[in-house]
């Protein structure tokens, strides 16, 4: 049983799916990242799939990978695509590294952020909208699976900034357990 709470510690981590678990336990999150392909596979599939269909039904290209896009990010609960607004203001920002860290907690999106989501967002659109209907599938499985799998090493490579919830990830990749499963 604890790998099957571990599966629904990462599922409910990085997606919005119901795990009929309380919430999202860090921790089991952290301590099964081994799972994080296994999970953006998963996920990469759905999205995969939807893809196909409303590339075959809907009238250009453009359109599908858009609502593609937009589901993707919904089923990630924008969790990830928040980190990444976060780091685009810090990164903009010239000042000391505590002053980066105070821009990249604020809860305001500054130009930083919202130039980097929306470059992300674009490129995003723009290759999805280049793959055929035919190879979506499997570029979905595999870009997100791969994403998944560069959390894991950034959080191996890595050290926290902050004691927040990356911490607990970078802390439950290293040692033995955290070697296995990169």
């Amino acid at each position: 049983m604890p790998m099957l709470r571990g599966l629904r510690g990462v599922i409910a981590f990085l997606t919005i799916m119901p795990t009929g678990g309380k919430g999202v336990d860090h921790k089991d999150a952290a301590n099964n990242m081994y799972l994080f392909p296994v999970v953006g596979a998963g996920l990469g599939l759905c999205v995969g799939l939807l893809a196909r269909g409303l590339l075959l039904f809907l009238p250009t290209a453009m359109i599908a990978t858009t609502l593609t896009v937009a589901v993707l990010y919904l089923a990630s609960g924008l969790h990830h695509f928040d980190g990444l607004i976060d780091f685009g203001d810090g990164l903009m920002l010239r000042g000391s590294p505590a002053e980066k860290i105070a821009a990249m907690r604020d809860k305001t999106t500054g130009a930083g952020g919202l130039g980097l989501g929306l470059v992300n967002t674009l490129l995003l659109v723009s290759c999805l909208g280049a793959t055929t209907a035919e190879r979506i599938v499997p570029v979905m499985v595999v870009s997100e699976s791969s994403a998944k799998l560069a959390m894991v090493a950034a959080a191996a490579a890595g050290r926290p900034a902050l004691d927040g919830v990356g911490a607990v990830f970078v802390r439950a990749s290293k040692g033995r357990r955290g070697r296995a499963s990169l």
